[in-house]
């Protein structure tokens, strides 16, 4: 069984993120803490919990389903699309599925880590979380047409937790995710006539990959804690087999490339990987990641 795990599109958070790295940079020239702690805030006091995407991840979303739909097409298989509730995986699945004439099916627990939050800084920079409420079933069936169903409960908002997520929850909901994605009933779903497709989110990807590979998760654990952070659009590619072992391919985005020289970035062709790590899940997998992750920079997530 043939697995694309794809991030969402640029969202309204990241470009306001990379906004406010920029405005810090013309404040403070070099970064300082009180840099980082006024980034912080301003980034927390713009931040959405439920961001659309930018014109920029629109185009992302188009060059996306214009070079899956191809390779669907021509190994003549269909789409089963899977996205988050949150619109900036909707919006990205979008253009894939009108290209398949498909429909996407919304699943409730593979949402960003933390969940449907909001949080802002005291004066000394400590964070307060709090939720708030997320949308209903009815409101996202009604709001995109695309979306054929769900399995959302049918009434009251779709994120449940009276907190924001912890990362220890995080991490049960991607092992679970994962028993879903290589359960023999989704084999037999998605058979040998189509792909599966989940359009998820980069945080929630570096957990579910993890997931998959068994990490430990001291391995990965502060103070310098390893994550995985996977470019807007950018697709790993996953073979379930009969037994439910797997073979990972992380990070292909060539269509970011063409979406780019397309909207007239000559250089941009050169800043986006095309090729991929491949990761086999078998014996000594946990050691194989955690030496992978051992050399990876720890990035601040935004979402």
């Amino acid at each position: 069984m043939k697995v694309l795990l794809i991030r969402h599109a640029q969202s309204t958070n990241n470009e306001t993120n990379e906004t406010i790295k920029e405005e810090m940079k013309a404040k403070f020239g070099t970064e300082t803490k009180q840099w980082r702690l006024e980034a912080r805030r301003e980034y927390y006091n713009r931040r959405s919990a439920d961001p659309a995407i930018t014109v920029k991840g629109a185009r992302e979303a188009e060059a996306l389903g214009e070079i899956v739909s191809k390779m669907l097409k021509r190994e003549k298989k269909k789409a089963l699309i899977y996205t988050s509730p949150l619109q900036r995986t909707i919006l990205t699945a979008s253009p894939l599925a009108r290209k398949m004439d498909t429909k996407i099916f919304v699943k409730r627990d593979i949402y960003e880590v933390y969940g449907f939050y909001e949080t802002k800084l005291t004066a000394n920079g400590e964070q307060k979380h709090s939720t708030c409420p997320s949308p209903t079933r009815e409101e996202i069936h009604s709001k995109y047409s695309i979306v054929g169903d769900s399995d959302i409960q049918e009434s009251g908002p779709w994120y449940q937790r009276g907190h924001r997520e912890t990362e220890e929850e995080a991490e049960e909901r991607a092992a679970k995710t994962v028993r879903w994605i290589t359960s023999k009933e989704m084999r037999e779903r998605v058979g040998e006539d189509k792909v599966l497709i989940i359009v998820t989110h980069g945080h929630f990807i570096d957990k579910l990959i993890k997931s998959f590979m068994a990490v430990d998760s001291s391995i990965t654990s502060t103070p310098r804690k390893k994550t995985l952070d996977p470019r807007n659009t950018s697709i790993m590619h996953i073979e379930v087999g009969n037994d439910g072992d797997c073979v990972l391919r992380l990070g292909d985005a060539p269509h970011l490339a063409v979406s780019a020289y397309n909207n007239g970035d000559n250089s941009a062709t050169n800043s986006f990987s095309v090729s991929a790590i491949t990761l086999i899940v078998g014996m000594g997998t946990s050691f194989l990641l955690g030496a992978f992750f051992a050399g990876w920079n720890r990035k601040e997530k935004t979402s």
